[in-house]
C-alpha cells in the first residue's frame, strides 16, 4: 500500500495527514510543556529573592544516585524544618530548577548543608510550604526555556507548513476535478 499526499485514494491521504500532523504537534506540545515548566521555575526563583527568610535546621542531607531517568546523574537531597508564626514546616528544595548533576557536584551541594546545621530558608509568605534554601534559579532553566521555545515555535511552524501543503493539495484536487 503506497501512501502519498497526491494519491487518489482518500484513505491514503488521511493516513498520511495523521502521521505528518502528529509529528509537529508532538514537538510543539513538548516545547510548550518545557516553556511553561521552565517559566514557572524561573518565576519562582526570581520571586524567592524577595521572600522573607528564617532559620531552618537541616534534618537530612545526602546524595541520591540514579535520580529519575538519569542513571549516571545524582541529586543533592536536603531536608529541613523551619517555623513560621509558630507553625512548623518542612522543605526539601535547595534551589528552583536544580538539575541532576555528576556525583562530585551533588556531594558539594550536600556538604554545604550538613545534618544539624542551621541555614536560612526563603519561604513564600502566602504559602510557607513553598520554600527554598538558595534563592534564584539555576542557569540550566534559562537554557531549558530557550530549548522549549525552539521546539514550541518549530512545531508550530511545522504545523503551519503542513496545513498550507494540505490546503494546496485540496485546491489542486478541486481544480483537477472541475477540468474533467
Amino acid at each position: 500500500m503506497q501512501i502519498s499526499l497526491t494519491g487518489s485514494k482518500l484513505l491514503n491521504r488521511i493516513l498520511l495527514a495523521l502521521v505528518l500532523f502528529s509529528i509537529p504537534l508532538a514537538i510543539m506540545l513538548w516545547g510548550g510543556r518545557a516553556l511553561i515548566f521552565s517559566a514557572y521555575l524561573i518565576y519562582l526563583g526570581s520571586a524567592s529573592a524577595q521572600w522573607p527568610k528564617t532559620p531552618a535546621r537541616i534534618t537530612a542531607s545526602n546524595v541520591v544516585d540514579g535520580y529519575g531517568k538519569y542513571d549516571k546523574k545524582c541529586i543533592a537531597h536536603v531536608e529541613y524544618e523551619f517555623t513560621v508564626d509558630g507553625t512548623r514546616f518542612r522543605g526539601e528544595t535547595v534551589q528552583f530548577g536544580q538539575p541532576p548533576r555528576i556525583r562530585a557536584q551533588a556531594e558539594k551541594i550536600a556538604a554545604k548543608y550538613p545534618i544539624g546545621a542551621v541555614s536560612d530558608v526563603f519561604y513564600c509568605p502566602e504559602n510557607p510550604n513553598l520554600s527554598v534554601l538558595e534563592s534564584g534559579v539555576d542557569d540550566t532553566m534559562l537554557a531549558f526555556l530557550v530549548i522549549g521555545g525552539i521546539f514550541f515555535f518549530g512545531g508550530t511552524y511545522g504545523l503551519r507548513l503542513f496545513y498550507k501543503q494540505w490546503q494546496n493539495q485540496a485546491v489542486n484536487r478541486s481544480g483537477e476535478s472541475r477540468r474533467l
